[in-house]
Formats: C-alpha cells, sequence, structure tokens
C-alpha cells in the first residue's frame, strides 16, 4: 500500500477483522531477529526471508493451514453454477 509499510498494513488489517482469522506472512529481505519480532508483535503469522526456496514457502504455508485448521481455508473449492436461464424470457 502506497505510503505505508507491511507492519501497519497488517496492524490495520487486525484491526478491521476484528479476531476474525486470516494468515498473514511476511515475506522480506531483513532476516534479522528484531526484524521478525517486530512483524509478529504487528500481528503476522510467520516469517519467510526472501530469497525463499519455493519448497520452503510451501512448508511454511502448509504448516500454518494445518495449524489453523480453519473451516474456510481448509474447505474444498467450489464452482459456482451460473443461474439458469428462465423459460419465460
Amino acid at each position: 500500500m502506497p505510503g505505508i509499510d507491511g507492519l501497519e498494513t497488517t496492524r490495520r488489517i487486525r484491526q478491521r477483522l476484528a479476531g476474525r482469522p486470516l494468515l498473514i506472512v511476511a515475506m522480506t529481505a531483513k532476516a534479522m531477529d528484531d526484524d521478525r519480532a517486530d512483524c509478529m508483535a504487528a500481528g503476522m503469522d510467520d516469517f519467510i526471508t526472501n530469497p525463499e526456496k519455493l519448497t520452503g514457502t510451501a512448508k511454511t504455508l502448509g504448516r500454518l493451514l494445518q495449524a489453523t485448521r480453519a473451516p474456510a481455508l481448509n474447505a474444498p473449492l467450489t464452482r459456482h453454477k451460473k443461474p439458469a436461464a428462465s423459460a419465460a424470457g
């Protein structure tokens, strides 16, 4: 978002969600322990340093999804059907 960083963005998202679940993972080139602590304090769920191998990213996301067991996140994808055309129209 222009004008604010990821930490402030996360704080605003968490405030608007008012406790509803949403996984937020930081991906940053900043790899110091203080950077991780700042991300976690802002409300992020995990921290991935960039560049990260795809397998590491997949493991982190998989671990978070498994840990949350959020029904909306683990539900199978469904396709929405188009409404049937009416016979009168």
